[in-house]
């Protein structure tokens, strides 16, 4: 084997000489980290699931980003690893015109850092000239030898700039905001493009509701197109596990995070979703089969106004042992009051009887609807027939009082052993309705304005005004008569019990047009 002979070189020659061997030992190591790179077992099903969608929500620190840096690298190569089947060779100009976008929350953070991890396996080999930087020095595009174009962008970058292209694969690192979601799921439409979203999941709950619970449904398109996985950092344990993370190092990380924060960071669930505000609210407990109420029953319309999001509506009805079941909500658009007040009237004509109380939120019913005029929100329901009366403010507790499963009798006295407040089956099943909102609602009286216009907040709202009204009972109801010119209330149930039509205590069958879809 030929040798070199170093004896004739001076002391910069030989420094050139190591240099430029250490730097052939960083390529060789770098396009070797590639080829030879080992997911665990967690990361091995994530990259070799075949959905569509891939929704990889897990704690810090397992390997998230490596893991999907690895899979972006086999868009643009046309090659895996050697551990997921690849040869480690990729063919020039195989995938010319393949467009992959990487994405994360901020230029000079998130994806500065999805820059660095990346260095860790590309080599020159890989690209045809050096990737184009922005404004601020990170690079943003990188040409691959195959063809393809990887594009870095940030979720502050608008909305637009996601749009309008085709797009063969798409890598989240952390929550996309939904908008921006959409607008490249759009893209990937035509090619089928895969999406992968790896995160910790701090924010963006969105993703639970429209992505991760539809995929678990068998009659939801999403149902096989979005796969969904979650892993917890003691599957990274490095003395439990074989991962990289010391045991102790994880304990005194988890040690020092508040409770909600620790869920989300040591075993991936969602921590929008810890501190809720109704966590005992349960199937079993709170949701009933549909069934025909009896038309003596008192019915309460709540509304919630809102410029933007139009009204938030809730039909409930009571009877006269005081027990409320929510039978219908609504959604509906602000499309002039002329239109909501036409949709509230259609949807009133399916129940047994009009609302014999109607309430709005006395905040938002006051806002000027008519500013020449001075008008009021009420103002321009009762010119359209419909009247309301203001909502009392006050603490949640007494919505507290009628969801909990212990409540007391105002006659007898005595606890009941069932919650006051039900829901029939069909509204529980209406997307983010007030069934929804129940199991994500979080109070903090420091959130903000933004966080305060959430759509929980709206139907949550409504239950609170239903609660604590001074007219919501059956005797205060009974004792009133019908508010849009029902019968009065304890007449009607009187005579129809007398005439033997229907039995005290006892549900109708279930169900007739007004309480089921």
């Amino acid at each position: 084997m030929a040798t070199t002979d170093f004896s004739g070189m001076t002391t910069t020659e030989l420094a050139t000489l190591v240099e430029e061997m250490a730097g052939d030992v960083e390529l060789l190591q770098k396009d070797a980290a590639f080829y030879h790179w080992n997911p665990m077992p967690y990361q091995r099903e994530w990259l070799e699931s075949k959905a569509q969608i891939r929704c990889c929500l897990a704690a810090n620190q397992v390997g998230k980003t490596s893991a999907a840096l690895v899979e972006v690298l086999s868009e643009a190569l046309g090659t895996k690893p050697k551990a997921l089947g690849g040869d480690g060779k990729w063919k020039k100009n195989s995938l010319r015109g393949k467009r992959i976008i990487m994405a994360g929350e901020t230029f000079e953070i998130s994806v500065a850092n999805l820059v660095k991890k990346l260095d860790e396996f590309l080599v020159p080999s890989m690209l045809t000239k050096p990737p184009k930087k922005n404004s601020i020095g990170i690079p943003t595009i990188f040409n691959f030898v195959t063809g393809a174009e990887l594009t870095l962008q940030s979720y502050s970058s608008p909305v637009g700039a996601y749009e309008g292209s085709t797009i063969d694969a798409a890598f989240f690192d952390e929550p996309p905001p939904q908008e921006i979601f959409n607008a490249v799921r759009r893209g990937t439409m035509r090619k089928k493009g895969r999406i992968m979203i790896t995160a910790t999941p701090l924010k963006q709950p969105w993703m639970l509701d429209e992505l991760i619970i539809p995929s678990q449904d068998e009659n939801s398109a999403n149902y096989g197109v979005v796969q969904y996985f979650r892993n917890e950092i003691w599957d990274a344990c490095e003395d439990h596990a074989g991962g990289h993370l010391p045991h102790a190092q994880i304990e005194a990380f988890l040690e020092s995070l508040p409770e909600s924060e620790r869920t989300a960071r040591e075993s991936g669930l969602f921590m929008s979703l810890q501190g809720l505000e109704f966590p005992y609210v349960k199937a079993e407990d709170h949701i009933v089969p549909d069934f025909e109420m009896y038309r003596s029953w008192p019915i309460v319309e709540v509304v919630d106004p809102a410029a933007k999001r139009g009204l938030t509506v809730i039909w409930a009805a009571v009877s006269p042992t005081d027990e409320w079941y929510v039978f219908h909500a609504a959604q509906i658009p602000n499309d002039g009051f002329a239109m909501m007040c036409r949709e509230l009237k259609k949807i009133r004509a399916t129940f047994p009887r009009q609302p014999d109380l109607c309430i709005m939120d006395a905040r938002g019913g006051a806002h000027t609807a008519n500013l020449e005029a001075r008008t009021t929100w009420f103002d321009m329901f009762r010119d359209y027939g419909l009247s309301y009366q203001p909502s009392v403010e006050s603490p949640l507790q007494k919505l507290h009082d009628w969801l909990r499963l212990e409540w007391r009798d105002e006659k007898s006295g005595k606890g009941v052993r069932k919650p006051k407040l039900r829901f029939l089956q069909t509204v529980t099943e209406q997307k983010k309705g007030p069934w929804w909102a129940l199991q994500r609602f979080i109070w903090s009286p420091q959130a903000s304005q933004k966080r305060w216009s959430a759509p929980e907040k709206d139907y949550c709202d409504c239950l609170r005004y239903l609660a604590n009204h001074p007219q919501a009972s059956w005797a205060r109801l009974s004792r009133q008569g019908g508010q849009m010119g029902s019968p009065g209330i304890a007449s009607s149930y009187s005579s129809r019990s007398n005439r033997g039509r229907q039995s005290r205590g006892r549900m109708p069958r279930a169900r007739t047009q007004g309480y089921s879809r």
